[in-house]
């Protein structure tokens, strides 16, 4: 089970690639998520995507917690 789920845009200008790939690196069994194509607000230029990630991401835990 990972501990958390990070979601980036490859193109983010606020948070690079190379600092989410340092920031997941440093968070224990972090499952880092890159969209290709996008950059910063994935969430909302990428809904559709984020929520699919996202609802996995809970139902996993809720399996392994349960």
């Amino acid at each position: 089970m990972c501990s958390s789920d990070l979601l980036a845009g490859e193109g983010s200008k606020i948070a690079t690639l190379e600092q989410v790939q340092r920031m997941a690196a440093g968070i224990p069994r972090a499952k880092l998520v890159v969209f290709k194509g996008y950059g910063q607000g994935i969430a909302f230029s990428n809904a559709a995507a984020c929520a699919t990630e996202m609802r996995e991401f809970i139902l996993g835990g809720l399996q392994t917690a349960g």
